[in-house]
């Protein structure tokens, strides 16, 4: 029995040793950092646990070949009614993988179920914009003063940064401007994708 096993009893010794090894592998030739080699093991031990107590023992290397994607579906469900978000799934499926793979390739098995499993949609947040408020604090060419840098580059930081929020330009846009671009009343005429 390994310390792994014993200090978790929902691991069979084969999967704590290959859990072990995996981990190893990640922070040794991998080189992740600390926190995201813990962040894996945590992932993979909720996995595991969860798998114990839905299969009513631990599950061995040969079980854990043999999984299917409705028990990958019910781990996922079962976390969600927990209240993990999608992007907290995301991870944790993400990690499940890294491990089902690194089995794989050390000739354990073959976990197909986590791959034919699809991730939960992640929302995309769009961006916010930001106050009136702030967008004047970013173009107050007063507010970097003292870093050494001449006042006319502040000066321009400034107009560029106050352009872009008050036209909704893009940078390209914006930093391809002319003087020769600036017409009677300084108004500006840009020309932008395909020439409009």
């Amino acid at each position: 029995m390994t310390a792994a096993s014993a200090k978790h009893g929902f691991l069979a010794a084969s999967v704590a040793a290959q859990v072990e090894r995996w981990l190893g592998y990640l922070g040794a030739e991998r080189r992740m950092a600390a926190k995201t080699v813990e962040a894996y093991r945590r992932d993979v031990l909720q996995f595991l646990a969860f798998l114990a107590e839905h299969h009513g023992g631990a599950p061995s290397l040969k079980e854990l070949a043999a999984l299917t994607p409705a028990d990958v579906r019910a781990f996922m469900a079962a976390r969600r009614a927990q209240g993990i978000g999608s992007r907290s799934l995301m991870r944790m499926l993400a990690g499940t993988r890294a491990f089902a793979r690194f089995l794989e390739r050390s000739g354990k098995g073959q976990v197909g179920a986590l791959s034919a499993v699809r991730g939960p949609k992640i929302a995309k947040n769009l961006p916010r914009p930001l106050s009136v408020a702030a967008a004047r604090r970013m173009a107050d060419p007063d507010l970097p003063a003292g870093d050494g840098h001449e006042p006319w580059l502040h000066a321009r930081d400034a107009a560029v940064l106050g352009l872009l929020y008050g036209s909704g330009l893009r940078i390209s846009e914006a930093l391809g401007l002319k003087r020769g671009d600036i017409g009677a009343g300084d108004v500006v005429t840009v020309t932008g994708k395909g020439g409009k």
